[in-house]
């Protein structure tokens, strides 16, 4: 997402790729209180998606533990938070990342290969890839599509049937009015500030110019992928 300064000269945070050009006043941006650290910012905005998909899906009782993330990224880290916000004491988070910044959090086991198959009652995948993660889901289970998929891969609606599971999208901007996601971003926001100490967790945060956004780009789809979760680029 992008930070932006509003006519008001608020900053907010707007749903457009790094450096895209985005409107000030767009409906769907983020308000950003004022002397907010960016580190807290970045982490925030991953941490909502998973808060907005599981106040629609699981509001009414906390999830089973333990809880399986897939995937190492920052969407993957942001769900983690939220799940432990929400009081899930164990997450299990299926990564071959080799250096999961989730390893530091209380409570988290890291596992390089799928616990087994049709064996977890709730996960989540942050990854984009569905059909891994729902190999693992139980009969019964919740799946949880926290992560987008680059292209149109598919799920057997067979095998979700027979298996009797329910699966679920958690795009953050779908069916969310615009005072309810900021409503959660603020809250959300509110709590990072308090918990995350950014100091005590350097390698979560990498700051890049924006100059240098083109080969940043070209890295994340190789083999040079950076390894912090949160990248902030900034622009002059």
């Amino acid at each position: 997402m992008t930070v932006v300064d509003s006519l008001d000269g608020e900053k907010r945070l707007a749903p457009v790729p790094h450096g895209a050009a985005t409107r000030s006043d767009d409906h769907r941006a983020l308000p950003i209180p004022q002397a907010t650290r960016p580190e807290h910012v970045a982490v925030a905005r991953f941490q909502v998606m998973a808060a907005l998909g599981l106040s629609r899906w699981v509001s009414h009782h906390r999830p089973p533990e333990p809880a399986v993330v897939v995937g190492g990224g920052p969407v993957a880290l942001g769900c983690i938070l939220e799940l432990k916000n929400r009081g899930v004491a164990r997450v299990v988070v299926v990564t071959r990342h080799p250096l999961p910044a989730a390893a530091v959090l209380p409570g988290v086991t890291i596992l390089a290969d799928s616990p087994g198959a049709e064996t977890q009652s709730f996960v989540i995948d942050c990854t984009g890839r569905a059909g891994r993660a729902f190999a693992m889901v139980a009969p019964g289970g919740f799946l949880g599509l926290l992560g987008t998929s680059d292209g149109e891969e598919a799920l057997s609606a067979t095998a979700v049937h027979r298996r009797g599971a329910a699966v679920v999208g958690m795009h953050e901007l779908a069916g969310h009015r615009d005072q309810a996601r900021q409503a959660a971003f603020a809250a959300v926001l509110r709590k990072v500030t308090t918990t995350v100490d950014i100091d005590s967790v350097p390698g979560w945060f990498n700051r890049i110019p924006g100059e240098q956004a083109v080969p940043f780009y070209a890295a994340l789809a190789s083999s040079r992928r950076p390894t912090a979760p949160f990248v902030i680029l900034e622009w002059s």
